[in-house]
């Protein structure tokens, strides 16, 4: 009985500390948990300041996206696709048209106006709060794929910590989606978290579309190959003229910021059909190497892979709008938080994809914002990359490249006014897009060269954070 009673006794005095220890353990947060909150109330914070961009300038796109708000919630389905009341039809797939019906539930609730299909350019004040909020709020899918994404890439908080920075605080979005108005960050979400998913079962979808209609370039050229193509073919058209050559009749003119079909005046003009097997080819190698290198099979290398398939479509495709450099900047912003090679890449393609995108913003009184926004995105690449690899990435004559970047806007806003006055309107666009070109061709160069080499180093010469003279080896 005695022994009994000493075995309670001793069973009572146990029992206090595991119900303290349980409690402590209750009390000790999860740091994986906590990671979560932050990332959350970092996109919230991120959210405010996009909605302080609510009242600043808005495209036409703005219009566009009301018009088909009005005819996916006013008129059946059989009449989507053939609505003709504005000359903003609905034309992305089908899958948006559907996005757009849902938002235009929401919208019924805050003016029924702007739904109405002959309401032709309708932007009261809550349309453009509504449609603004819809931005920022389609934005958290982006934010969501960036976390997946992370989750399958990165072990470290640092890493991560990067890839917000680069992904959240992209100016690149910032400009298209919550000033001039898109909603590129939604579907770069869903692209994201397609990357996350897939590279988890190694399967991979790519699709293309190919508006061939529209001219081979843009009204304001994509800064691809074939705005060098193009670029080249006017300096030769230049030359020509002086020798008392002909060039080719009917050329049209790619300086007049018109959307058409084009002719070349010197050079080969291209078809639809030539740039599909060009950008197929291109993509080709990159394809077959991960598909029949062992080595390759790896998260990293698929979506090095998706990075270049994507920016060879945006070099070569048929009808490249400007914006589509961000199909290739945002998923390199996951490789450029692990890998050096990818993070020097990213540097220079993000630089010279942002500073291609900042003509989107043409208004004079955006000069300085569009100056301030690219300089600051790119200080934070530079510092945050190379401290998180703990060295410079850059050689001297990608820093030399880099430097003149700043001046493109410089030259427009300003210089080209002084010197030619409201001649040839459509030169400091040229200049943006033929100098963009450069850095994003060399990127893809690149990229294509070191995902074939598969690890092996060459050593460059680069500048370190003390400004001294350094050997390092990049991939």
């Amino acid at each position: 009985m005695l022994s009994r009673k000493k075995n309670e006794e001793s069973v009572k005095t146990v029992e206090p500390s595991e119900k303290e220890a349980k409690e402590n353990t209750a009390a000790v947060e999860d740091p994986s948990n906590r990671s979560s909150r932050s990332f959350w109330f970092l996109c919230a914070l991120i959210a405010c300041v996009k909605l302080l961009l609510s009242p600043t300038y808005h495209s036409t796109d703005f219009e566009v996206h009301r018009n088909w708000l009005a005819i996916t919630h006013s008129l059946p389905i059989k009449e989507w696709y053939v609505n003709a009341k504005s000359e903003w039809t609905l034309d992305y797939p089908p899958f948006f048209a559907w996005f757009e019906y849902f938002l235009s539930n929401f919208a019924k609730s805050v003016d029924p106006k702007m739904l109405n299909v002959n309401n032709l350019g309708y932007a009261s004040v809550a349309t453009k709060i509504f449609q603004r909020s819809t931005v920022i709020v389609t934005d958290f899918v982006y934010a969501y794929g960036v976390k997946e994404l992370s989750q399958t890439l990165h072990q470290d908080e640092k890493s991560f910590a990067t890839l917000i920075v680069l992904t959240l605080c992209n100016v690149g979005l910032l400009i298209v989606d919550h000033i001039h108005f898109q909603y590129n960050g939604f579907l770069l979400g869903v692209l994201m978290l397609s990357l996350s998913k897939v590279t988890r079962i190694s399967k991979e979808v790519i699709t293309r579309l190919f508006p061939f209609k529209r001219g081979l370039v843009h009204a304001y050229w994509a800064a691809n190959a074939w705005a060098l193509y193009t670029g080249c073919d006017k300096v030769l058209s230049i030359i020509w003229k002086q020798f008392g050559w002909s060039t080719a009749s009917g050329a049209a003119s790619m300086t007049a910021g018109l959307v058409q079909e084009n002719v070349y005046a010197v050079l080969p003009t291209p078809t639809p059909v030539a740039t599909f097997v060009i950008t197929f080819t291109m993509m080709l190698p990159s394809l077959w190497v991960l598909f029949i290198r062992n080595s390759h099979k790896t998260p990293q290398h698929f979506i090095r892979c998706v990075v270049l398939c994507g920016l060879t479509s945006f070099m070569f495709g048929w009808h490249v709008h400007e914006k589509a450099i961000l199909t290739a900047i945002i998923p390199l912003c996951a490789l450029a938080t692990i890998d050096a090679g990818d993070a020097k890449i990213f540097i220079i393609l993000s630089a010279a994809g942002h500073t291609a995108l900042l003509p989107l913003l043409h208004q004079i009184i955006f000069a300085p914002l569009r100056i301030l926004l690219l300089l600051t995105y790119t200080s934070i690449t530079i510092i945050s990359l190379f401290n998180l690899h703990n060295k410079s990435l850059l050689s001297n004559y990608e820093w030399l490249y880099m430097s003149w970047l700043p001046f493109l806007p410089v030259y427009e806003n300003v210089l080209h006014k002084l010197l030619f006055g409201d001649r040839l309107p459509f030169l400091p666009l040229a200049l943006t897009s033929l100098y963009c070109a450069v850095g994003v061709t060399y990127s893809w160069l690149y990229l294509n060269i070191t995902f074939f080499r598969d690890g092996k180093y060459t050593t460059e010469t680069a500048v370190t954070l003390d400004g001294s003279k350094k050997k390092i080896k990049v991939l």
